[in-house]
């Protein structure tokens, strides 16, 4: 709809999401769902008109991993793609909803869904990596890996499970979660002090003019600001493989989503039957519903994906060709666009 020029409202796009996918979705739940995907309803500047239009950091994080992703694909040096993602499961299952007549007897009560278990694995065309798997409780306050997924929990795993299993040269594909993005060296902002900012420069050997305010060291803070470097991409790069991380709010280019819900939908169908329900029952249920995906299906899986991924780069080239501006729509289309206003915005 974008690349066509065509005016984007609420129900024109719900008319075409039901035209083209078939997928079904309310104008509420539409608006909400945009949101979540930062896209903003805002007017403009210099018109009684508004637009639909993407936050610009997010277009340019999209950008830069379709690019990279498909240079890796067209490369006589490629690297194998390894997809690798948390999730989380409950010792009584993760049911929401059951078909039922209204009496108590098909009434399916629970006292709450039980212990949460925090899931991180990775798998390629190749099926799962091999001893990659992790499962522990969340809350657990002993063993090797406690409490929930953090960067010290996560760089373990990465380190002692990924990394050795992985044998062949990969691109490690994985979101951007702060756990996944330590730094080596903690990277000055503006919002740092004008004390730490002359602390920094001394660490580094640089003196700032005596008299300096704020802004002029700030000046001096960047021009010697080192490039980012993370603790997991210089690890994975002395072993032979590469990160790539994923743009924010693209779960959709990460095969193992479909992965997790086929493995959810097994465990939480076997799981109620199972009495009582130790951690060992849990993580031996977990451990046969892995066994279910199999390497064709992790193909198949990754051949969507990548479908969903040449698409979306098909249409980046088409935007850039045509250099096209954001859409715009009229404020006279009747329909609730307005309700998703960001704070702040007013409806013109």
């Amino acid at each position: 709809m974008y690349a066509a020029g065509e005016h984007i409202t609420l129900q024109t796009l719900q008319a075409n999401l039901q035209n083209i996918d078939d997928v079904q979705l309310s104008l509420t739940m539409l608006g909400k769902r945009l949101k979540y995907l930062q896209f903003i309803w805002q007017s403009c500047k210099h018109s009684n008109r508004k637009y639909l239009m993407e936050q610009p950091y997010i277009a340019q994080k999209r950008l830069q991993f379709l690019r990279q992703y498909k240079e890796n694909q067209i490369s006589d040096c490629s690297f194998r793609p390894v997809f690798l993602d948390e999730t989380w499961i409950y010792s009584k299952g993760g049911f929401k909803k059951s078909w039922q007549d209204g009496s108590l007897q098909t009434v399916r009560k629970t006292s709450g869904e039980g212990v949460r278990y925090i899931v991180l694995h990775a798998g390629s065309e190749d099926g799962f990596v091999e001893n990659a798997s992790l499962v522990f409780k969340s809350g657990t306050k002993s063993g090797d890996y406690h409490d929930s997924m953090n960067s010290a929990n996560f760089e373990k795993w990465f380190e002692e499970q990924l990394i050795p299993n992985l044998d062949e040269p990969s691109l490690i594909i994985m979101d951007n979660a702060p756990y996944h993005s330590t730094l080596f060296e903690r990277t000055p902002n503006q919002s740092w002090s004008k004390e730490s900012l002359i602390n920094f420069l001394q660490e580094k050997g640089i003196q700032s003019p005596p008299l300096a305010m704020k802004d002029q060291v700030w000046n001096i803070v960047k021009q010697n600001v080192a490039p980012k470097k993370y603790k997991l991409d210089e690890l994975a790069n002395e072993k032979g493989h590469r990160v790539l991380r994923l743009p924010p709010y693209h779960c959709q280019y990460n095969p193992i989503e479909m992965v997790w819900s086929e493995c959810k939908r097994y465990y939480d169908a076997k799981i109620s039957a199972i009495h009582p329900v130790t951690s060992d029952a849990v993580l031996g249920l977990w451990k046969e519903a892995l066994k279910k995906v199999t390497p064709e299906k992790w193909k198949n899986y990754i051949r969507h994906t990548n479908s969903i991924i040449d698409k979306a780069w098909a249409q980046e080239q088409l935007i850039d060709a045509s250099d096209i501006l954001p859409v715009i729509i009229d404020t006279n289309d009747s329909d609730s666009d307005d309700n998703y206003l960001t704070e702040g915005e007013e409806s013109v």
